[in-house]
């Protein structure tokens, strides 16, 4: 009774899904763009195939601001053109949580012209580069931003919230007649973070701009994102000893990720007849695990989801041993090429299959050194799971 099919795109060490939800119609949901390489040679043929077959974008989801997750949303939006005659699909509705949203503004002034062009300089000046990519060498610019061209492009924006910010409730938003989205994240209290680190951030890198209801000021948001840091993202990169056994890699001491840019992301869940989907972006399990307690009672736990995205590429900092007690599930999607913060990590794995013996399938949209050593048929056997990778690096995988 329905069908859903989940297509992770070679996103290098980024994301992007396109969710297929086949019942009496077909529903289709593209969850962040990943860099600009991964629009040109996969997004962009598949969505014109999509269009050439009569089929529109239900949704588009860009769950925040990191590069990795929205670089090709940019250049999708441009060459799109405007939402009433586009170029490549119909984008029926677009969530994408930016300055307008979260009440920055501190008075009622205008930006003196002066500074409106100062501004928009400083935000076309910065490149499209995989800013956490050291072998990347491309250095183009990238000219107006996303928040610019949904307004120039009249795209239908955050609207099934009516127009304000992306965030949880227990209530379920009906995307259509068949499929219902519940949003975990971001909370009010992950969104108050979010609008203080984008208002310093704001005030070092546009010294004297008043922070104001102006248009200039969600593309400078996103220049604040790339330029401003934020710290909560600790160095992970060590490596953890294969030789160890699944049991103890598990077991080693978690520590979650702060970043305030990665708890503001946009996480859901999707229901679509008898199925059920946990999309996580780059979140942090304490929150999921505090929304998921919101919607269920304590005798429904661990609930079972048909699949998972699993958190921030399979970082060891975004999936716990204890947010494993509450959900479980026999698909696991893991989305990185290995080449930012040594993702996957060997921890988050070995939680994930460790939590119960029922067998799971661990889908990579790249083979890494981590997934490799994870692919050791005595753990396979041992932990009842099986890796399925994607055939090359230039090649989807597919999830049913």
């Amino acid at each position: 009774m329905g069908e859903i099919i989940i297509e992770m795109f070679p996103a290098d060490n980024g994301d992007s899904f396109l969710v297929r939800c086949k019942g009496e119609r077909t529903s289709n949901i593209l969850i962040d763009f990943g860099y600009e390489e991964t629009y040109r040679e996969f997004i962009k043929p598949r969505l014109l195939e999509l269009s050439s077959n009569g089929e529109m974008l239900d949704l588009v989801v860009l769950t925040h601001v990191d590069a990795d997750h929205v670089e090709g949303a940019q250049f999708f939006f441009e060459e799109n053109g405007y939402n009433s005659n586009p170029s490549i699909i119909e984008v029926k509705e677009v969530w994408h949580n930016s300055y307008r949203h979260l009440a920055i503004s501190e008075g009622l002034q205008t930006i003196p012209d002066k500074l409106v062009r100062k501004v928009e300089r400083k935000v076309k000046s910065l490149p499209t580069k995989k800013i956490q990519r050291e072998e990347t060498k491309v250095s183009i610019e990238q000219g107006t931003r996303i928040a610019s061209l949904l307004y120039k492009y009249e795209y239908s924006w955050n609207s099934l919230f009516d127009g304000h910010a992306v965030t949880f409730n227990t209530e379920p938003i009906a995307l259509n007649e068949d499929v219902n989205l519940t949003i975990l994240s971001p909370s009010g209290s992950q969104l108050d973070r979010l609008r203080e680190h984008w208002r310093i951030g704001l005030k070092k890198l546009f010294p004297g701009v008043p922070l104001v209801d102006d248009r200039v000021l969600d593309d400078a948001v996103e220049f604040v994102s790339y330029l401003y840091p934020d710290w909560g993202v600790p160095n992970l990169s060590e490596k953890t000893s294969s030789h160890k056994g699944l049991i103890s890699i598990a077991e080693t001491s978690f520590r979650e990720e702060r970043s305030v840019i990665n708890a503001s992301s946009i996480t859901f869940i999707l229901d679509f007849y008898d199925k059920k989907i946990l999309f996580l972006a780059d979140s942090q399990p304490s929150i999921i695990k505090y929304g998921l307690e919101m919607l269920y009672n304590n005798d429904s736990f661990p609930i079972f989801f048909d699949a998972i995205k699993v958190s921030h590429h399979g970082s060891k900092a975004n999936t716990s041993k204890d947010f494993l007690d509450f959900i479980h599930s026999d698909k696991y999607l893991i989305s990185t090429n290995g080449a930012n913060h040594g993702h996957p990590h060997l921890e988050a794995l070995a939680r994930l299959v460790v939590s119960d013996k029922k067998h799971k399938k661990i889908f990579f949209n790249y083979e890494t050194e981590t997934s490799s050593i994870f692919s050791k048929k005595q753990w396979e056997q041992e932990f009842n799971y099986s890796v399925i990778t994607a055939e090359t690096k230039k090649s989807s995988i597919i999830v049913i």
